[in-house]
């Protein structure tokens, strides 16, 4: 079961780690573009056990598909990520199969096993044909449906995660992202965010 958090903007640039080992987490994901992060920062948090990772959203400046992925192996190269952990997760909420097939690919010609998510917004399961959801286990990206409307209101994780794997994508794949604020007892996947934790 995987127990990650991301770490929203304006918050403490080192989180507090006891806590979040109280969770359970152990990825901290951070924006790509939040001015907080460095290659510092993200090698000190490895070497206190804790696994790392960075999210970029294309709508940030309406990057193509191919824009993102060279942008995404650049922070990577910028963080000194380059050979070291750091997974990525793409937060792409396009109902553009087209898109997000020519994202993937050019992101595993550039990096073929870094450990890598997608996540969308919730029930999106219904656009989602045969030859994408066969694009999208090619790749072998996790799937990170939101259990929650863009205002927070909540979506049932459990019908969330249903909804794509009844498309066809394999359940150890696909995972919710939670609001932190209102963590079920039991969960895996994403907690967003990690100033929201109880």
């Amino acid at each position: 079961m995987s127990h990650f958090e991301f770490v929203n903007p304006g918050g403490p640039q080192v989180p507090d780690l006891a806590k979040a080992k109280r969770y359970g987490i152990t990825r901290l994901y951070w924006q790509a573009n939040d001015p907080e992060i460095s290659s510092g920062l993200l090698l000190a948090i490895r070497e206190r056990g804790m696994e790392v990772g960075i999210m970029r959203d294309p709508g940030w400046d309406n990057a193509s598909a191919f824009d993102l992925a060279a942008a995404l192996d650049a922070d990577l190269g910028r963080l000194g990520a380059t050979n070291s952990q750091c997974a990525v997760l793409a937060d792409i909420e396009y109902h553009d199969p087209a898109y997000i097939t020519a994202f993937l690919g050019k992101w595993r010609a550039l990096r073929p096993r870094r450990v890598t998510g997608w996540t969308l917004e919730p029930l999106q399961g219904g656009w989602m044909g045969a030859n994408f959801v066969a694009a999208v286990a090619q790749a072998d990206v996790a799937v990170f449906p939101q259990a929650y409307y863009g205002n927070m209101s909540p979506v049932d994780p459990d019908l969330c995660r249903a909804d794509l794997v009844e498309r066809g994508l394999s359940r150890v794949k696909v995972a919710p992202v939670y609001d932190a604020a209102h963590l079920p007892t039991h969960w895996d996947g994403i907690a967003y965010r990690f100033d929201q934790l109880p």
